[in-house]
């Protein structure tokens, strides 16, 4: 992903930006003066961060990046997730100024559990996309942990929905993590591809190396509900192969597959403008809705005008404008999709 260092430092409080550069001491032209105000600080530090060489920048870039990674939501989530110990690390959470804040203290505090969030985020940003698919499991075991052997064995077989006559049984594996937060298991799988040839510049020599990037797929298993997620390249059949490997070689049984579909919400009919505390939206509290995220929206009108549609969050920042209206013979709603938990 693309990261912005101004942006991540200038969000990082700068007892925090301190114990990172004392870990990792830079060749600045200057040495920071850690006493300054904080705006002031972060205004010389990125001054003093554009004039490090480019082999200095370099692990600096790769640092922020990783860290900016987690500055959201789902990042956070993430993290606690990783954690043996969740609620503890929320409650400390609390205590952070942002998210920055709380990826980089994690960074610095513990760089096995940073390592093993970055793994569980795989699955957590690709969830409800098109590589997605949700499924109950239909059987009579529950499996309570996986062995190395198992998610090798299983690694192995999705493997084969990849490359057909795949052997190379020491090219793929499978890496097995506790979600502790909400008490699920993920086997994140592993498969080198077939061989990329690249070029690179050594010794003042550009060389033709040749190189096998992993392809990765995870799955997610809730042994209390037989709740079933997998993320994967490929369509609808990838999804189906990976579901008969694991009831193959983790559940060691025939078992079936249903599908389980998003729950699907409208909003009333825009009839009227909306107004400054209009409720849009209403729901049945059993469905635990958490927090609501607008994806699409589609507005038809009954005449053709060009009237721009402006969409706001609760701090009445702009965060998109729709020039499209669609004409139709009556104001209709338009659909959202929910973020809550999966239905059990």
């Amino acid at each position: 992903m693309s990261v912005s260092i101004h942006t991540t430092i200038s969000n990082i409080p700068k007892e925090e930006l301190k114990r990172y550069f004392d870990a990792n001491p830079m060749e600045f032209k200057e040495e920071p003066d850690w006493s300054q105000e904080e705006k002031e600080l972060h205004k010389k530090l990125n001054k003093l961060i554009k004039g490090l060489s480019h082999s200095a920048y370099e692990p600096l870039h790769i640092d922020f990046e990783r860290i900016a990674a987690f500055a959201n939501d789902k990042g956070i989530a993430a993290l606690i997730n990783a954690s043996k110990k969740p609620e503890e690390l929320e409650e400390t959470f609390k205590s952070k100024a942002n998210h920055h804040h709380m990826a980089i203290s994690c960074f610095l505090d513990d760089s096995e559990h940073f390592k093993t969030a970055e793994e569980l985020i795989l699955v957590d940003f690709r969830a409800e996309g098109q590589g997605w698919k949700h499924c109950k499991i239909q059987t009579k075991s529950t499996v309570d942990s996986f062995s190395e052997e198992d998610a090798n064995a299983f690694a192995y077989e999705v493997a084969n929905v990849f490359y057909r006559n795949f052997d190379a049984h020491a090219e793929c594996c499978g890496e097995v993590y506790r979600r502790h937060h909400d008490d699920t298991l993920q086997i994140s799988v592993y498969v080198n591809s077939l061989p990329n040839s690249d070029i690179r510049v050594e010794d003042r020599q550009l060389k033709r190396i040749d190189t096998k990037r992993a392809i990765v797929s995870a799955v997610v298993y809730d042994p209390k509900t037989h709740h079933f997620f997998s993320v994967a390249p490929g369509g609808k059949r990838n999804h189906e192969k990976i579901q008969q490997a694991f009831a193959k070689t983790i559940l060691k049984e025939e078992s079936v597959f249903t599908e389980v579909t998003p729950r699907q919400f409208n909003l009333e009919a825009f009839r009227e403008r909306p107004k400054e505390g209009d409720v849009l939206f209403t729901h049945d509290p059993k469905h635990k809705i958490e927090k609501v995220r607008l994806r699409r929206i589609d507005v038809y009108s009954s005449s053709p005008t060009c009237t721009a549609c402006l969409l706001t969050h609760s701090h009445k920042k702009r965060i998109a404008t729709s020039m499209t209206i669609k004409p139709f013979s009556k104001m209709v709603g338009c659909s959202i999709n929910i973020k809550s938990p999966a239905s059990k």
